[in-house]
């Protein structure tokens, strides 16, 4: 079911908040937080369910998705696989055989950055594309 929310980087910023929509799974649970951004419950997944958050970009176009990458990984190395409009899928491998796994997604109109965050455990690390898929279908509207 596609849902749209309005989020925001803290509260009353950006004025209006930045609009984003998402194909959400039929059973997953929803929770969003204080500036509106959703969280989700999935069952079986033991590091819990993917996330929406979003970034300010502080005027840094340009540099705004490297940064937060870069903030992310930790000096990790990761993969990145760029998407249409200026989106780009990374994961990273965590500790125990998980894998950590975004979608940035440019709302420079607002500047920021919304990112869709999924953490898989090793024993959940085969839904990565049920995942990836609902990552995927993040877009700013």
């Amino acid at each position: 079911m596609r849902k749209t929310y309005t989020v925001h980087i803290a509260p009353g910023f950006p004025a209006g908040g930045i609009r984003i929509s998402a194909d959400v799974p039929a059973g997953w649970t929803e929770r969003l937080d204080a500036g509106g951004a959703p969280r989700y419950d999935v069952a079986g997944l033991t590091l819990g369910g993917p996330s929406i958050v979003v970034f300010p970009c502080n005027g840094d176009r340009a540099g705004c998705i490297n940064l937060w990458i870069e903030n992310h990984a930790g000096g990790e190395p990761v993969t990145r696989t760029p998407r249409d409009g200026g989106r780009v899928w990374v994961t990273r491998a965590l500790g125990g055989g998980g894998i950590d796994a975004r979608m940035y997604v440019p709302a420079f109109d607002q500047d920021a950055l919304v990112v869709c965050v999924a953490e898989l455990g090793a024993r959940n690390k085969a839904r990565l594309g049920e995942l990836q898929q609902f990552c995927e279908s993040v877009r700013v509207e």
